[in-house]
């Protein structure tokens, strides 16, 4: 499962040459305005029985489209954060 908070990014370092973003293989080119997406939310939705969506045994990779520590990101990653911790509690991982 993947989940994008936030999308975009931009070269700062040679790195980024070997990344996912800007790779070699990279197919978003350009896409340098860091936006927060309509998923934000998307771990914490919970089904018509009040349970979370994405269970203990899943694993849910995230921000492939983005860098998670983009200065543009700072407000945004503490709200990640705080649902990150939420599902760790809930799912006892």
């Amino acid at each position: 499962m993947n989940w994008e908070p936030w999308t975009g990014c931009y070269k700062i370092s040679d790195g980024c040459t070997h990344c996912y973003f800007y790779g070699p293989h990279a197919k978003r080119f350009g896409q340098n305005s860091i936006q927060k997406t309509d998923k934000f939310h998307w771990p914490i939705k919970t089904n018509a029985k009040g349970e979370y969506r994405i269970k203990g045994d899943k694993i849910l990779g995230t921000c492939f489209a983005t860098d998670f520590f983009l200065p543009e990101a700072d407000e945004w990653r503490k709200e990640v954060w705080t649902m990150i911790g939420s599902l760790i509690s809930v799912n006892n991982v």
